[in-house]
């Protein structure tokens, strides 16, 4: 503060390790000579020239007096707000004139003061920013941010948006929470403004690796022998690719491929792509000779997933009571495998001893029905 032709000052700091009564972190305010103002804080009965509180996680007023020493104009000067997070409000409050001041949008107040006045003029109120949480993405999940807010603001609206403009989450009278999935790596801008015209805006970072996807598409499921048979390749962010056609044929670096088959039979087909991170398995299956009338299925038409050491899979139209259930590890190699397989009641329940934590595909054939799941399971 100036004034008089004397300066003064006060220090509140926001420590991690500061405790909120008078503590190691806070320093003891001594009174300026006469005629000579003094400014201080107060920690409950302490008078104090440095007042140093945890970090601001909720709402806090802190009484700010002053003891001008002569009647005169003073100036308030308010340094380092940019330090906090731009949505955290600091607001201060003179209980004598009945103001309130946005310190973010001016940092000085000027006003008279006289030796008579009550020095516990003033409170400054500060409020906490937002509290943003991500979670980077990985290779079986995309990424996703939550924002929490305390119930001591509430912002007339907010949007969140990439520097391309798109908009992921927006709406209005937000305090509490809101979280986005499905984000990808890359910067994110959390837009908010408060009732009195004030806006924040936090810069919000998702990490992430590069997710693989693959599909494979056919010329036809159902060939006769030495039938030529087409494969294409659809993958995103793989560096790598490795094909096994089923009949022991191994084919590595491209996207697609030409294959005929010398026997007849069932051969399952799985093309691997891959990263330095990440890698994904796409199936398909191919009969050669006589029609079998299997053909592929929407994976809604059997639900499959791990429950503690057992496999389930459950139907939802099944022709025969039998299934076909094979298990692949992410290399493709078939790491458990069971014929004959009940399908009474549209539900097949398998216990498993061999298998790791981990993610599989699990390929089911019931019926006329084939699908091919990738899913976690955690038997041991």
């Amino acid at each position: 503060m100036a004034g008089n032709g004397f300066m003064d000052k006060t220090d509140i700091n926001f420590i991690e390790a500061a405790q909120s009564g008078f503590d190691f972190y806070d320093g003891t305010k001594w009174e300026s000579n006469a005629n000579q103002p003094t400014l201080y804080t107060t920690i409950g009965s302490d008078v104090a020239a440095i007042n140093s509180l945890p970090l601001l996680t909720e709402a806090v007023a802190i009484p700010m007096g002053i003891k001008p020493g002569t009647s005169s104009e003073y100036t308030f000067t308010f340094s380092d707000i940019a330090s906090f997070p731009q949505s955290a409000m600091i607001y201060l409050e003179d209980l004598k004139d009945n103001t309130i001041t946005d310190l973010r949008a001016n940092n000085s107040y000027v006003f008279t003061a006289n030796p008579a006045d009550d020095p516990a003029r003033f409170m400054l109120h500060f409020k906490p920013g937002v509290q943003v949480e991500v979670a980077d993405q990985d290779c079986d999940n995309a990424g996703s941010i939550e924002v929490v807010q305390s119930s001591s603001t509430v912002w007339s609206s907010y949007n969140l948006k990439d520097n391309n403009g798109n908009v992921y989450a927006q709406g209005t009278n937000f305090s509490g929470s809101f979280t986005v999935n499905g984000l990808q790596p890359q910067e994110y801008i959390l837009t908010l403004t408060h009732t009195n015209g004030y806006i924040a805006q936090e810069f919000i970072t998702v990490n992430g690796t590069s997710v693989v996807s693959a599909n494979i598409t056919v010329s036809a499921t159902n060939v006769q022998v030495d039938e030529a048979v087409n494969f294409t390749a659809t993958v995103n962010n793989a560096t790598e690719l490795v094909w096994n056609l089923g009949d022991g044929t191994i084919v590595t670096g491209t996207n697609t491929v030409q294959h005929t088959y010398g026997a007849n039979g069932t051969y399952n087909v799985t093309l691997t792509a891959q990263n330095d991170v990440c890698n994904d398995i796409a199936y398909k299956t191919i009969v050669v000779g006589a029609t079998t009338g299997i053909a592929d299925t929407d994976a809604s038409a059997l639900k499959i997933y791990g429950q503690g050491n057992h496999l389930v899979v459950e139907y939802s139209n099944v022709l025969n009571n039998k299934a076909n259930i094979s298990v692949f590890n992410m290399l493709g190699q078939k790491v458990e495998s069971f014929t004959g397989v009940s399908t009474l009641n549209g539900r097949s329940e398998i216990m498993l001893t061999n298998i790791k934590p981990g993610y599989y595909s699990v390929q089911v054939i019931a019926g006329n029905q084939v699908v091919n799941q990738k899913i976690y399971l955690n038997a041991n």
